[in-house]
């Protein structure tokens, strides 16, 4: 594969809308001669852009994703302080060091930052007004916070905007940060809603559409989801219960793992163990006040 999988992912959600072109690995680097400075030994080296799309209609706006496949998680805290503290410290590398700030440059250094918009101008063919649409797509952060109400991170936003507006004034920034979550909810809804099962155009994309159409369900851990609490059928005695379920989940939170019995069995078969019917675990009832948890 030419590409890792995050890039994967958001070229297929790209390229799947109507109207949109992309290029992955796109390659800058800061010339010689740089107003803001140039350093042979740590400029000289190519960056790339993991993926850039433009939707055609509209060449003067620009989609920029960067993909961080760490295992442990984007630092949303970290990322925040480092990046502030470059913008206003107007460091430059160290030879030899990677510090944190070094993985978002074109950020936060402002040779890197001009060579990123002339770069994003020379792809678009765009020589005036651009609005750059830039997100970091990361596995998951390292805690829960909401990547898009988050007051820091609309902090961040509204500092990145008048920093890029310093180094162009007709550039208009945007950003955000998403996890796969995004992506991959978008790729499997749209395949399933799909009405021809027309092949996908990514290997992932394609190995979702395979897992899907042999009835695999691919589900997220952590995601508790309990559809249908009403009545049912006993899943020991067969008879119709007329009160409300007792729904069972195990303890990895798979979506829809759900028990249904009457009074009588409910005395005497629940007493026993029972395993999830997706993944085959050991499961525990669910406190009503749970149910509202996605």
């Amino acid at each position: 594969m030419k590409e890792d999988i995050l890039e994967q992912i958001a070229e297929d959600y790209f390229s799947s809308q109507p109207g949109y072109f992309t290029k992955t690995n796109v390659k800058y680097r800061p010339v010689s001669g740089n107003k803001y400075g140039y350093i042979s030994q740590t400029d000289s080296v190519n960056s790339d852009i993991d993926l850039v799309a433009i939707y055609g209609p509209d060449v003067n706006k620009i989609y920029v994703v960067n993909c961080k496949s760490w295992q442990g998680g984007l630092n949303v805290d970290k990322f925040i302080k480092e990046i502030t503290k470059t913008i206003k410290d107007k460091k430059d590398k160290v030879i030899g060091e990677r510090e944190f700030w070094a993985h978002f440059r074109e950020l936060c250094i402002r040779k890197w930052t001009d060579a990123f918009i002339k770069k994003l101008r020379l792809e678009s063919g765009s020589n005036e007004y651009l609005n750059i649409v830039y997100t970091i797509l990361c596995t998951k952060t390292t805690k829960k916070v909401d990547l898009e109400n988050d007051i820091e991170i609309n902090n961040i936003r509204v500092l990145l905007r008048e920093y890029f507006k310093k180094i162009d004034k007709q550039v208009q920034f945007d950003f955000s940060i998403r996890t796969i979550d995004y992506y991959v909810d978008d790729v499997i809804r749209r395949i399933e809603d799909k009405l021809t099962p027309a092949v996908e155009n990514t290997h992932l994309a394609r190995t979702f559409q395979l897992l899907i159409a042999s009835d695999h369900r691919i589900l997220k851990k952590s995601k508790l989801k309990v559809n249908n609490i009403g009545s049912g059928i006993c899943i020991f005695c067969k008879k119709q219960v007329v009160d409300k379920d007792e729904p069972y989940i195990c303890y990895d939170d798979y979506i829809e793992s759900r028990f249904c019995c009457c009074k009588e069995c409910r005395k005497e078969k629940l007493k026993e163990e029972l395993v999830c019917e997706i993944c085959g675990k050991q499961v525990r009832k669910i406190r009503k006040r749970e149910l509202t948890k996605t």
